[in-house]
């Protein structure tokens, strides 16, 4: 797995470059998400974003981590989605994607983001669908 450089926190992280996430990373998905969400969500997130991580489906959930200093500090899944009565469809949600709050705003959501469409589009997905509290939704440029 590829590592982020430490930065102060107005930098950018340029150098991330996000990788698998392994059997290892199960208890640092799980923080990951525990900080990055308020007490009304951050116990259903967490376990989802594990449950999602230990899954095994077919397509094949994709997991992936950003980490600083042998830190994981971001996670993003995106899981399959299918359509009754059409096998050829391809589809995928991103959801959940957290960023410790230390790192936010660095665009290591960005980099997790774009990593896993890079490797959806490699598949040939047809579609991603974002799922998103509107209440914490902000835009910003991939």
């Amino acid at each position: 797995m590829s590592s982020i450089s430490p930065l102060a926190s107005h930098e950018i992280a340029t150098e991330c470059s996000p990788g698998e996430a392994t059997s290892h990373d199960r208890d640092d998905i799980h923080n990951v998400h525990w900080s990055a969400f308020d007490e009304g969500e951050r116990k259903i997130v967490s376990k989802l974003a594990v449950n999602l991580h230990t899954e095994e489906a077919v397509p094949q959930i994709i997991s992936l981590v950003a980490e600083i200093e042998g830190d994981v500090v971001g996670h993003v899944a995106f899981s399959p989605v299918t359509i009754d009565n059409n096998e050829n469809f391809h589809g995928y949600i991103l959801a959940p994607l957290a960023v410790k709050p230390d790192y936010q705003r660095r665009r290591i959501g960005s980099k997790l983001i774009e990593s896993g469409v890079q490797q959806l589009s490699i598949m040939g997905v047809d579609i991603i669908f974002i799922s998103s509290n509107s209440d914490q939704q902000i835009t910003r440029p991939l």
